[in-house]
Formats: structure tokens, sequence, C-alpha cells
């Protein structure tokens, strides 16, 4: 896409048509999309300023472009600042820059300067008072990332950095033949053509270099000029916009004159700079967007599928656990076997395994903070998790390995899809399935906020019959809010053990160790109701307190890692 500081001065001119017409809307469809609506009697154009790191530009548009149901803060900025003002001037700042600044004022009013640099991944769209102060920006860069200028509300406006070259539109030829007399022997025409003038991108220097056909502008540097004057002049005599189109018929680019870069049978003409900006930033930018959503998606399923597998390693160690149940229901009563003989605060014990055929003598770990009767107990215990662990786990193995299938066929389709409704089907199709969490259409207004200590998540709230308070989110969203932002340290955090299910948060007014055992129950159950094992006869559900919850760096909603926890086996059938 095509946007260089010769198209913008094409806009410019057309910017002209709309001074002193009234600001009637503004709309910000996206984070780098602002819309300007102008009307005047009998007239209203829409004007797109795009700050897109691919796509930047500025021009008029007949499309509408949907809007988010809550307006961004920017957006709601410009409206206080600029709905109700008139357009007093558009001008192209610096020696022939990408940077557009248009000046509005309402009566009694002092003026507003909207900026719009459109400079790659750098360009950003403006806000500035009267002062030349920053009221708001598209993009507030810190001096972290920039730091010859913040672009910060407060902050004095400071204009991107520009060099000292000369301005291709003030340039006479007697100059042009000057300097081309000092350019060194075998300097390539569009790399001295990017040195020395402003504005100067590499699109308009390779279209000079084929025009002239020479190679460096010493070779001949008239043929250079007339090339040269045959593109700039067009800022006086006008322009000839075309839309250039790809080898399908598609849009992928336009420009302010025919090229010579690309064959004249897939240019077509516009009657203005503004229709092919139009036609070719919208079919461009549709790509785009869909190359964005295919990626999300893309990014989203290998991630789910990735810590499947991962998961699955976990049930398999589980199952491998459970295969040792045997083994420590065994060491139990080996120990209850050797009762008074076993000294308290031992760390081991050696006795004959009597179930050992051989009778080989066994060494039996222990814990020395526990009696010889707790030890016995830890072991029937450990046996009988892992027994139980590894029911649950092999059925939860066989689940996660019918949903890898599902995101590996998922993967396959996505590469073969075309268009955003394709993709957005694969998606449906997953959230159906229970795989993926539905997408958050509306974000919770401020109004929603306070009345809703929950910010607008789904999160059901129960209150037990001696009073305890107990949450469980409704998805991946909701449990990361009541998880990482609700939830206090002291709380009582509740999931089912390896298997995907609602967090539940046990309030208990800094008093843990006050909760009893029923109400753990309790809670457990109404999370292994919102689990892959509610169907499950018997559910093992960890709980441990908050503090000992933590969100890895860059998971995904709801995923979270946790320690110190113990684990309690519900029923789901039985009612709370």
């Amino acid at each position: 896409m095509i946007f260089d500081a010769l198209t913008l001065y094409a806009v410019v001119e057309e910017l002209k048509a709309v001074e002193g017409h009234l600001v009637s809307d503004v709309y910000q469809p996206t984070e780098t999309e602002v819309v300007l609506h102008f009307r005047a009697a009998g007239s209203h154009r829409m004007f797109l300023l795009s700050a897109h790191p691919q796509l930047a530009r500025a021009h008029f548009t007949e499309r509408k472009i949907p809007n988010p149901a809550v307006p961004p803060n920017f957006c709601m900025l410009l409206r206080k600042h600029l709905e109700g003002t008139r357009l007093e001037g558009a001008v192209q700042e610096g020696p022939f820059d990408r940077i557009l600044s248009l000046t509005f004022a309402r009566r009694n009013d002092f003026p507003r300067r909207l900026v719009a640099e459109m400079m790659g991944r750098h360009s950003n769209i403006i806000l500035l008072d009267d002062e030349e102060k920053i009221l708001g920006a598209a993009k507030n860069i810190t001096h972290r990332i920039n730091r010859y200028r913040e672009v910060l509300p407060g902050r004095a406006y400071v204009r991107p950095p520009g060099g000292d070259k000369a301005n291709p539109l003030q340039v006479s030829q007697a100059e042009f033949l000057r300097w081309a007399e000092k350019v060194p022997a075998g300097t390539p025409l569009a790399r001295w053509l990017m040195d020395t003038f402003n504005g100067m991108g590499t699109f308009i220097a390779r279209e000079i270099a084929v025009r002239s056909g020479a190679e460096n502008v010493r070779s001949d540097p008239a043929g250079c000029w007339e090339a040269f004057w045959s593109v700039f002049r067009a800022a006086r005599q006008g322009f000839e916009p075309v839309v250039i189109e790809g080898e399908e018929g598609r849009s992928v680019s336009c420009w302010v004159l025919p090229s010579v870069q690309h064959p004249a049978q897939r240019q077509r003409r516009t009657e203005t700079a503004s229709q092919a900006l139009d036609e070719a930033g919208w079919e461009v930018s549709h790509r785009v967007r869909t190359g964005q959503i295919r990626q999300e998606l893309a990014s989203e399923i290998a991630e789910e599928a990735g810590w499947r597998e991962q998961n699955s390693r976990q049930l398999e160690h589980a199952i491998e656990e459970g295969n040792r149940a045997e083994s420590y229901r065994q060491m139990g009563d080996l120990v209850l076997a050797g009762l008074g003989r076993i000294e308290r605060g031992a760390a081991s014990w050696k006795t004959m395994n009597y179930y050992d055929p051989e009778m080989a003598e066994v060494t039996i770990e222990l814990d020395p903070k526990l009696g010889p009767k707790e030890n016995a107990q830890r072991y029937f215990d450990r046996a009988r998790k892992a027994r139980e662990g590894a029911l649950v786990a092999a059925e939860r193995l066989v689940k996660n390995k019918e949903e890898t299938a599902l995101f590996q066929e998922a993967a396959r389709s996505l590469e073969a899809a075309e268009g955003d409704e394709a993709i957005r089907q694969i998606r449906r199709r997953l959230v159906e399935a229970g795989l993926l969490p539905p997408q958050e259409e509306r974000l919770p207004s401020r109004k929603m906020k306070e009345k809703d200590p929950f910010a607008g998540h789904k999160i059901r709230q129960f209150t037990t019959a001696d009073g305890w308070e107990i949450l469980v989110g409704e998805n991946n969203q909701a449990n990361d809010f009541l998880t990482t932002k609700y939830a206090a340290p002291d709380d009582l955090w509740l999931h089912v053990r390896m298997a995907p299910s609602a967090h539940g948060i046990i309030r208990t007014q800094k008093r843990p160790d006050a909760i009893p055992p029923h109400v753990i129950e309790e809670a457990a159950r109404l999370v292994a109701r919102h689990s892959d094992s509610k169907h499950a006869a018997l559910v093992p559900v960890d709980y441990a307190l908050r503090r000992f919850v933590r969100k890895p760096k860059g998971s995904p909603p709801g995923k979270v890692i946790y320690q110190n926890e113990k684990t309690v086996f519900v029923e789901t059938a039985l009612n709370p």
C-alpha cells in the first residue's frame, strides 16, 4: 500500500473542499483509525485517518466502518474537543513530510489541532490544544519507548525528527543539475534521490529511476531531471490517480499517477486520490485483517493444543503413580506392623517385606515430624489418592487426546480457510465444542463496574447455611478475574485436579483456619459441577490459599499454577 508524501499532497488539496464545514461526528472504529464526519448544507463527507503500522493513510471514504459498542477513551476525547467545531485548514507539515495537520475552531473557544503522523510503525494521531500541549493520542509513547519525544497528555508536542533535505516541490532545474554534478560516480540514482530530497520514498525514487532509464544521475543529468519533473509537476498541473491491481484482479495498491513500475493494463483510473486510496485501502486492510484474525486463531489453537499435550504428560504420570498405589498401601501396613519398634522422629525404618516372597529387607522413608501411626496413615492416604487419581486421569486422558485431535483438524482447516467468515466459522465450532472461550463482544461500562463488583464478569455467588460466601467463575475470563483480581491472599481457592474447571473461591475474611470441612466440600462440589469431570462418580478437587496460586506470564485467561494444595474427593450428584 503506497501512501507517500506526494499522495498526502493530493489529499490535502482535496481537503480544501471541506474547509469551514462542521464536524458533526467522530468515530474510532479501531485503535488506530479515526473517522471525522464533515457536514455543510446539502453535504456530508467522511474523512479517515489511520495510524496503522502497515496501512497508515488519510483520505475521504464512502465506506461505513463498523464501530465498537463502547467508544474508546481517545474517541471520547476527540468528540469533546472536535464535535461542533469547523475545519479551518489542512496543512502538509514540514518540507514535504507525511504529516497532516488539521486545525479546528468553534466560536468563543481556542483552536484545536489534530496531527496525523503517517510514518509506518511510528504512525500516530495526536490532539493538541492552542498551546501545542498534547491532549491525547491514539498511541501513548513513554520515554521507555522513545527517549527523544514522549507522546503523553500534558507534554509539549515535539515534531518527529527530520533531516535537512530539500523540498522536491521547490527545487529548480538549475539547482537539480548543479547538485547532480557533485554526486560521486557510481551512486545509484534512487539512492541519491532519497538522500537528497525530503519525502522521497523508495517507490517514488524507483519510479523516477525507471522513467529516466539511467543508473545514476551523472550518466544523464538532463534525462534524470525530466523524469523527476514528470512526477512532481503533477502537484502543479494535476494528478491522475490509479488503483493498481494484482494478477488475480484484486486491488493491491494505488498511486496519484500511472506508474511505469506496473503493467498499464493493471492500473485503473479514478477521479480523486481519495477514491483510489479508499478502494485499495479497503481491499488491502481487509486482507491484513484476515491475516491477523487467522494468526490470532492459529496462536489460540497452538496454545490450547500445547497445553493439552503438557496435561497429557501429567495425566500419564498420574496413571503411573496409580500403579504404585498397592506398594504405598503395603508400606503403610509394614509401618503399622512396626509400631512400638519405630522411634519417633526417625527419617526411615528398615524391616522385612512380608509381601515379598523372598522376604527381602526394605527401607521405608518416614516423615520425622510425624509419629508411626501418622506415617502409616500418610502412606494409606497416598495409596488412596494415587488409585483414585489414576481412575480420573485415565478418563481425562482419553478426552484430552480427542480434544488434541480436534485442534489438529482445526489447524489444518485454518490453513485452507479463505476469508474472515470461514475463519470465524472454525472458531465458532471450537467454541460450541467447549474447546475455546467465546470472545467478549462488549467491555463493561463504567456504570456497570460501579454497580457490579465483578466488572461484568460471569461469577455466581453462593452462601452456605452458616454464612460463608462461595464464588464460582462461569468462563475463562471470569475465572481469571476472580482469581487474579478479586480474591484476597487468605481466601481459599479451588479447582478440579488435572482437568479444566471453574475456579472457586471461599471468602475467609482472613480466617482460613476457621473454614469448616463441610464448607470446603460444598465449594468443591460446585466447582466439580462446572468442570469436564462433572459426570464422574468421584471428582478430586484441589484447594489452597490464594497466595499460593499464580498466573504464569503470557498465559491465557484462566490458566494458573499452584502449590501447597490439599485434595478433597466429592460426589457431584449430592446437593450442596
